[in-house]
């Protein structure tokens, strides 16, 4: 606090919400079915929390929106992300610390085309450091030093300038291509060639669901709208396709309030869908193998 008021930085880091006071913190995340921009997309959200409420919501979107693969190694069944996740964690945490809050046309864009995915923030590099300063060890210059030494406690990020690196060698390490920076009026954009997405429906999960799951859904629910119907179908597929998320993830995914996403986690669960296991502070929910 400083003269009796709250900073930027508090409202930044830790308001249930920010927007009320800087619109501009919000963070955008798209889809589009191209490679370029346009009025078409397979899905597009508006993040408005917090940092962290924001960096738990966009993770979840992206872990839906890329999606996992199969391996079969022996005898054993494996997951694999089909994307970097420290790299990308890396990359929106950069972003969100060093953007530009004080511009009222500041933004943070997160687009993901058919043969790429980008994360631009308006805020060019701190004077010192150059594109070519990225890839290599470079000092840490803040421009918003309060938010970074709070995400540095919380161990978000380590304050060392290497951020950039453990970004290349995250992609080298699980065989994606290494990310490329590039600024332009102010705008600082990462790179990541190659990474698109695996979805193909405007819901933000696949046909994880066949018919007969799906048509049980809807007997078991037959009193329900066919809206919340519809709601209830598409959360069962987003644990198909992506087990062991809290009920803050599923709400920011499906773009409802905590208290609505837990009523419909309610109805899965009390009808034997769903399951939530683990503790509170690491499990999640998962579909009921009964």
């Amino acid at each position: 606090m400083q003269n009796g008021h709250y900073t930027n930085a508090c409202l930044v880091l830790f308001a249930k919400s920010p927007t009320r006071f800087i619109p501009q913190s919000k963070i955008r995340v798209t889809v589009y079915p191209s490679d370029t921009t346009g009025d078409r997309f397979l899905n597009d959200r508006i993040f408005d929390g917090n940092v962290f409420s924001n960096i738990s919501g966009i993770l979840s979107f992206l872990d839906v929106t890329f999606g996992k693969s199969i391996i079969v190694d022996g005898v054993e069944r494996k997951e694999k992300l089909n994307y970097p996740l420290l790299a990308l964690r890396e990359g929106l945490l950069n972003a969100m610390v060093h953007r530009d809050y004080n511009s009222v046309n500041g933004f943070l864009q997160v687009s993901i085309f058919s043969d790429r995915t980008e994360i631009a923030n308006y805020g060019g590099l701190p004077d010192g450091i150059t594109l070519s300063d990225l890839r290599k060890e470079h000092s840490s210059i803040l421009r918003n030093p309060d938010i970074a030494k709070i995400c540095f406690i919380r161990k978000y990020i380590e304050m060392l300038g290497s951020g950039t690196l453990r970004m290349i060698n995250d992609c080298k390490k699980n065989k994606f291509k290494t990310p490329a920076w590039k600024q332009n009026n102010n705008i600082t954009t990462v790179v990541f060639p190659e990474l698109k997405a695996t979805l193909k429906n405007s819901e933000g999960v696949n046909e994880g669901v066949n018919e007969g799951v799906k048509n049980k859904l809807k007997a078991v629910f037959i009193d329900e709208s066919e809206g919340v119907k519809t709601e209830l179908i598409n959360i069962y597929k987003l644990i198909v396709n992506t087990p062991d998320l809290k009920t803050k993830d599923i709400a920011s995914i499906i773009s409802k309030g905590l208290s609505t996403t837990e009523r419909y986690l309610k109805k899965l669960k009390d009808e034997g869908f769903i399951e939530y296991i683990g503790s509170s502070r690491t499990g999640g929910y998962n579909i009921k193998k009964s």
